[in-house]
């Protein structure tokens, strides 16, 4: 019954694969979820690779709801997990694909396929681009939130910089304890290297500037410009301007697609054989 249930869910999903600005394909989508999906799947189970990209995708489009970034961050982090995974079981794959005990036998152009997308330049360069994804998304989220900020309702913006960017705030050695439960709480600090957190120790640098400039215009436009080469009717987006949103919406697209490469070459690996590659 359960995967009758998602197998319908992604027939749904496929149906529409190209027309996302069908709010009746949405809805269905989500009453299959709601009635058919969650009483049968638990909770802790990881999502199929088209339910993970469609969800990714409603936020993307028809247009990028950016109120909504650390949701999308997390199923980003999902994705990239999903894609360790499988990199982790084609490599076991080809390293043991001269075994006779193994139950899958390679042919040479399954070989060649799979030898190809575990490639360690193609891997470092998938990698790249998850984690420019995720900074880029962390500091465009930043911009935003300091456009809606209502001091009476909102948290202190320090509670975003300190969940996107602990690294940097953990300078501040009375903020230190809360960093360091960041990196451990949220999911897009996760096996993070030290050059990754360099970049994101960088682009913490940048939001934390933007927001301090940001103020010191509030308080004084003309001053703001007279100081740093702007004319006064300069637009503010021209004086800070906040991450391309487009070039992060091409670059999840791309990252997706990374990911179904990934998927379907596995698939078509594993389709006739039997057994567990783990």
């Amino acid at each position: 019954m359960q995967a009758a249930r998602v197998n319908t869910l992604l027939d749904l999903i496929a149906s529409h694969d190209d027309d996302y600005q069908d709010p009746n394909f949405h809805r269905a989508v989500y009453d299959h979820i709601k009635g058919q999906v969650n009483p049968v799947v638990p909770s802790s189970s990881c999502p199929p690779f088209p339910v993970l990209a469609y969800a990714v995708r409603n936020i993307l489009e028809p247009s990028f709801l950016i109120q909504e970034i650390p949701n999308l961050l997390r199923l980003i982090v999902h994705l990239e997990l999903l894609r360790q995974h499988i990199v982790g079981t084609m490599q076991r794959i080809i390293r043991h694909s001269d075994d006779p005990r193994m139950p899958i036998s390679l042919d040479s152009d399954h070989y060649r396929v799979l030898t190809q997308l575990i490639g360690p330049k193609r891997l470092a360069a998938q990698r790249t681009v998850y984690r420019k994804i995720v900074n880029g998304c962390c500091l465009l989220h930043i911009h935003h939130l300091w456009r809606i900020y209502n001091p009476e309702k909102d948290p202190p913006l320090t509670t975003s910089l300190i969940n996107y960017f602990p690294t940097f705030v953990q300078r501040d050695p009375d903020l230190r304890d809360e960093c360091c439960a960041s990196r451990k709480t949220h999911p897009w600090h996760y096996a993070i290297s030290e050059d990754e957190l360099a970049a994101n120790c960088e682009t913490g640098q940048r939001a934390a500037g933007f927001m301090f400039g940001a103020s010191q215009y509030l308080d004084d436009p003309a001053e703001y410009c007279s100081n740093h080469g702007f004319d006064p009717d300069t637009p503010f987006d021209d004086i800070f301007p906040p991450p391309d949103s487009l070039q992060i919406v091409e670059a999840i697209k791309r990252y997706i697609k990374m990911v179904k490469n990934a998927v379907d070459a596995l698939e078509h690996v594993l389709e006739g054989h039997s057994g567990s590659t783990g």
